[in-house]
């Protein structure tokens, strides 16, 4: 009897451990068992916090191992002095895993008797043992994209922020990953004066496409060295319709909700049913292709783009439809 007992435990066990590793794959190519929970009761002279903190232990890399705890324990010491200052005497803290293929999130948590919740991240490459920036995930245009879906928010419910949106840099850290999607927050009274908790923007990672051209693929024109880029790759590499009219001499282009008319050796471009504008060049024909100048992709085709230390551009559009 006892031996069958001990079978039953044995099979119980097992089951339950298949369990949680099948519960970290739905997240991640690996499970979590490097990450403990460690008990807190911080005591300091006017504050006093409770409750969880991940610690990392028994990771591949000791080095990145103890620079995860050394951030960590960094975000509780600034959290405490922050109360502190604030005159806040009690907080509890609890935090989350979420992952993405090799990124992980950790995702802390501290609540307050008020029910507002503040929440500090730390996402890095289990892989390569990196700690990552928003552009290392969504590309180098990302900070641009955000801020533009941000600020058009803000607009569309002046009276929900209340304030001028002014737009998040490169070493802005409040982000985590979370299956195919990134989300980018803001704690309490970052965002605006009338909202009393987290405020999230959710970005889906496949919704941003990128198409690199290399410096060898564009010209330059004199005086001023205006960036002249072909028209028919950038179009097809996001999926715009493009055709050129021979009796009028105009380049179309097509998207939703878009229409946009390039004329060719005069300036004048026309975007739906807005006024005819001028850019700092016309669209060129150079060797059978047209030729436009790079602000036309940002200011007619909505697109964003950044320029790297070797002249080379990067291009990005930001599917908000969903569609591919």
């Amino acid at each position: 009897m006892n031996k069958l007992k001990k079978l039953i435990l044995c099979v119980l066990i097992l089951i339950f451990s298949l369990q949680i590793k099948v519960f970290a794959g739905n997240n991640s190519n690996y499970n979590f068992d490097f990450i403990e929970s460690k008990p807190i009761d911080l005591k300091e002279e006017n504050i006093e916090i409770k409750g969880e903190i991940p610690v990392i232990n028994k990771f591949k890399n000791n080095v990145f191992e103890k620079q995860i705890n050394q951030k960590i324990n960094g975000i509780l010491k600034q959290k405490s002095e922050f109360f502190s200052s604030q005159k806040i005497k009690f907080a509890t803290t609890s935090y989350k895993i979420k992952a993405s293929k090799n990124i992980i999130s950790i995702l802390i948590y501290f609540s307050l008797q008020e029910k507002i919740n503040y929440l500090d991240t730390i996402n890095f490459n289990i892989k390569s043992c990196d700690f990552l920036s928003i552009k290392n995930i969504l590309g180098t245009n990302a900070i641009d994209i955000i801020n533009k879906i941000i600020k058009d928010d803000t607009i569309q419910s002046p009276e929900k922020y209340n304030i001028n949106f002014l737009g998040i840099n490169d070493e802005y850290k409040n982000f985590y990953v979370n299956g195919d999607e990134v989300s980018i927050f803001f704690n309490p009274y970052e965002l605006a004066p009338g909202i009393k908790n987290i405020e999230t923007f959710q970005i889906k990672i496949l919704d941003i496409k990128n198409k690199f051209v290399s410096k060898k693929n564009y010209y330059l024109v004199k005086p001023y060295d205006i960036k002249m880029i072909g028209i028919r790759e950038i179009c097809e590499a996001f999926d715009f319709k493009i055709s050129f009219n021979q009796t009028n001499n105009f380049v179309q282009i097509l998207d939703d909700n878009l229409s946009v008319l390039a004329f060719a050796n005069k300036n004048f471009y026309i975007k739906n049913k807005e006024m005819p504008k001028t850019l700092e060049s016309q669209v060129i024909i150079k060797n059978d292709r047209s030729y436009a100048p790079i602000s036309f992709f940002q200011k007619y085709l909505n697109l964003f783009y950044s320029i790297d230390e070797n002249g080379n551009i990067i291009f990005s559009k930001y599917n908000t439809s969903g569609e591919k």
